[in-house]
């Protein structure tokens, strides 16, 4: 068998190990001296390191339970309530005002241009034939040159 850790040993001593670890311990401990010794020794300094110390391992340590305290629920005043309602106004006002967007009265115009009888990459742009269309918002041709 394989002799046991000391942390193995530490649990023992405290009562913290499980019914099946126990019973591999004790088996262990019956054949193994070595293993018997180590138990005994950390026991024996367990004991008297609790003496040193003031706690005893019957003694029982009584925990008060935790008592929350009472929840006051804050009240808010009239001005800061009609404050909140005047910054939810201002709000909603920015967002119609600036963000959405006008409608112009305006119409919307494009601007279409081509080179009549194709580009002539020998030529600089300014010497190009360009036509240039403007378009407005119900198809009508406004300029040509």
């Amino acid at each position: 068998m394989k002799c046991i850790d000391n942390e193995l040993i530490q649990k023992y001593i405290d009562g913290e190990v499980s019914c099946r670890e126990a019973e591999y311990i004790q088996s262990h401990i019956k054949t193994c001296n070595k293993c018997a010794c180590r138990i005994e020794a950390q026991r024996a300094f367990a004991g008297e390191l609790k003496k040193h110390i003031g706690f005893s391992a019957v003694q029982v340590v009584d925990i008060p339970e935790f008592v929350r305290p009472p929840v006051r629920k804050r009240r808010i005043s009239v001005k800061m309530k009609y404050s909140i309602y005047a910054a939810s106004v201002a709000c909603i006002l920015a967002l119609f005002f600036f963000i959405i967007p006008k409608k112009s009265n305006e119409e919307d115009l494009r601007l279409i241009y081509f080179f009549e009888g194709g580009f002539d990459a020998n030529k600089p742009v300014s010497q190009q034939e360009v036509m240039l269309l403007i378009i407005d918002s119900g198809d009508r041709i406004i300029e040509c040159n």
